[in-house]
C-alpha cells in the first residue's frame, strides 16, 4: 500500500473563500430554533464549520443566536451599514455553506470604507504560494519588511 499524505491546507478548493471572510464581511449573524426542524441544516453547518471559519477569521464577528420558533435567518453586514439576510428554511448544510460563500463573493463588490482596508499582513494573506516552494520564505519576508 502507498502512503498517502493529506493535502495541504493551500491545495484545498473550500478554503479560498473561508479564508477571504473577514476581509469582504464585518459581521455574520445566525438565528435559528435550536429544536425546528427547519433549523437543522443552519444547526449542522454551524456544527461543522464554525471552529475553521472561526480560525480563519478570528477577527470577524460571529454572532450566534438560537431562538424558540424563530424561523433560520443568516445576516452578513458590510461597510458602510449595509446589510444582506438570506432565509435559510429547510436548508442542508451544503445549501447554507453555498449562501454564506454567495454572501462572502458578494462583498467583493461592496464599497469598502477606509477603516476596513487591512493594514497589517495577516498569515493567510502571505501564504499566496506554495510554502513547499524554496521561493516561499524569501517572498514572506519581502511582504513583511514591505519590499514586494
Amino acid at each position: 500500500p502507498t502512503n498517502t499524505a493529506p493535502t495541504p491546507y493551500w491545495n484545498q478548493p473550500r478554503m479560498s473563500w473561508r479564508a477571504r471572510l473577514s476581509r469582504q464581511v464585518q459581521e455574520l449573524r445566525f438565528r435559528f430554533c435550536d429544536t425546528a426542524p427547519e433549523s437543522a441544516g443552519i444547526r449542522a453547518f454551524l456544527e461543522e464549520n464554525y471552529s475553521d471559519l472561526k480560525a480563519l477569521n478570528p477577527r470577524l464577528s460571529f454572532l450566534i443566536r438560537d431562538d424558540p420558533g424563530v424561523a433560520p435567518v443568516m445576516y452578513a453586514r458590510y461597510d458602510f451599514g449595509e446589510e444582506k439576510a438570506v432565509k435559510l428554511d429547510n436548508r442542508s448544510a451544503e445549501e447554507v455553506e453555498r449562501e454564506l460563500q454567495r454572501l462572502c463573493e458578494l462583498g467583493s463588490t461592496m464599497p469598502r470604507s477606509r477603516e476596513s482596508v487591512p493594514k497589517d499582513f495577516d498569515v493567510i494573506q502571505t501564504f499566496d504560494s506554495n510554502p513547499e516552494d524554496p521561493e516561499f520564505f524569501t517572498s514572506v519576508g519581502a511582504v513583511r519588511s514591505g519590499e514586494r
